[in-house]
């Protein structure tokens, strides 16, 4: 009996161990389905797009996807084709405002910006798209593109991207996202330019060609502020 007594406890110690695991593990997932079911909202309705190289439903687009973003953006770029009557230098902007909602509890862990785009351009000029972004305030650091002096380029099927991981105990984020007992509330900021030169008129340097959309996206990975 005292064997059988012992043998029993041992299953139920087990038992209790294996319960207190499935429900570790519930939780766990629990938390992450949670976190993996939260999104930031995009206003895109009320998205306002203006520059140089861009106007609002016209030939620029705002287009969302859960935490995901991108603009579509048809008239950024530049166009120097060589011929004896084209510009040396060209300069194309656009700056982009939207308002965004983030989860309460929730703040951004990993976002990724990213680049597409196609360029021609002759040895003897040189261009670069860059890129500065915040989200309610925080500074993202920016993604430029540089086409260098003495390299020679036809691809319209380019992209490029710059991953960053942030740290909620951070100032900017804590302060901004996390020691909110609301959802996080604010602007999307992004200006995007290209700019290029060519020694003499004869080069070519293209940063844009009709079909060809130059796109910025922003992808999102949300996570639990830390307690």
């Amino acid at each position: 009996m005292k064997e059988i007594a012992k043998t029993n406890s041992h299953a139920t110690s087990l038992s209790i161990r294996q319960l207190i695991a499935s429900v570790a593990i519930l939780v766990l997932s629990t938390t992450y389905q949670a976190a993996a079911s939260e999104s930031i909202e995009y206003e895109t309705d009320r998205a306002v797009l203006a520059g140089s190289g861009c106007i609002n439903d016209v030939d620029a687009f705002v287009l969302k996807n859960g935490s995901d973003l991108q603009v579509v953006l048809s008239n950024l770029g530049i166009d120097l084709p060589g011929n004896a009557t084209s510009p040396l230098s060209a300069r194309s902007g656009c700056a982009i405002r939207i308002p965004v909602t983030g989860p309460q509890g929730f703040y951004v862990k990993f976002l990724r910006q990213k680049v597409d785009y196609g360029v021609h351009k002759t040895r003897k000029t040189k261009g670069s798209i860059t890129t500065r972004t915040t989200y309610l305030g925080i500074p993202i650091a920016p993604l430029t593109i540089d086409f260098k002096y003495g390299s020679a380029i036809e691809d319209y099927n380019l992209s490029q991207y710059r991953d960053d991981v942030f740290d909620p105990r951070s100032y900017s984020w804590h302060g901004a996202w996390c020691s909110s007992r609301r959802a996080s509330k604010g602007i999307m900021q992004i200006d995007l330019a290209v700019s290029g030169q060519k020694d003499n008129p004869l080069e070519d340097l293209i940063i844009y060609s009709p079909g060809f959309d130059l796109r910025y996206g922003v992808d999102v990975r949300l996570a639990r502020c830390y307690q």
